[in-house]
């Protein structure tokens, strides 16, 4: 890719419950624009990947419902990085 800006479709037989770019930072530069919903966003919360939790704790953030706060306060108490995702979910709201 050598553009400033890329769409990038990936076909898939089924929906996939997240998806997540560049987990390991192998790209320099991102900025990644995506409208994650509630239920993908939670399942996003599972991920093995720190960026990846990071991702989902953005994306409830956004969308503030009571459904999303609940998941917040989840991963604030839950999340075994307590330096990263637990900082960001205390934050987020």
């Amino acid at each position: 890719m050598n553009e400033r800006e890329a769409t990038i479709y990936v076909p898939a037989s089924e929906r996939p419950q997240y998806i997540c770019i560049d987990p390991q930072f192998k790209v320099g530069v991102k900025s990644v624009s995506a409208d994650k919903g509630v239920e993908e966003a939670i399942a996003e919360l599972s991920s093995e990947n720190l960026p990846c939790r990071l991702e989902a704790i953005d994306a409830l953030a956004r969308d503030g419902s009571a459904r999303a706060v609940e998941e917040l306060s989840k991963a604030l108490m839950s999340d075994p990085f307590w330096g990263g995702v637990r900082a960001e979910a205390a934050g987020s709201r």
